[in-house]
């Protein structure tokens, strides 16, 4: 099997750190993929997004009860607390939760809720 580049010098990264930097890289990935296990839920829903000192119009692209993609035209601050006030279709219900932005680009942002327990009402 051939192997790309990045994929090269990925292996090369991992390889050469210490046994115990690789179990914390290990650990870290699996706490990712754990939260990733539950599928998102493709959808087009606008929603409200309240931020510390703005709001913005965004569109849910995805989402499930731990996160979600918004699109929005421009980067927020990650770890920033961020509150999305949408309608869900999936549950027919008027939703408003708390979350922290995980991660931000030019298209958009990545947010986890806060509030577990009430973000299972999504369903």
């Amino acid at each position: 099997m051939r192997y790309n580049t990045t994929f090269s010098r990925l292996l090369k990264l991992v390889l050469d750190m210490s046994e115990r930097e690789q179990l914390r890289l290990l650990e870290y990935a699996k706490s990712i993929i754990d939260e990733r296990t539950l599928p998102r839920n493709l959808c087009l829903i606008p929603t409200n997004c309240i931020l510390k000192n703005r709001t913005l119009d965004g569109l849910i692209l995805d989402l499930n009860q731990y996160g979600a993609y918004v699109d929005t035209d421009e980067p927020c601050p990650i770890g920033q607390e961020i509150y999305l006030s949408f309608y869900n279709p999936f549950s027919y219900k008027n939703m408003d939760l708390g979350g922290k932005i995980i991660w931000s680009s030019t298209h958009g942002i990545g947010v986890r809720f806060n509030d577990l327990s009430r973000a299972r009402y999504i369903w």
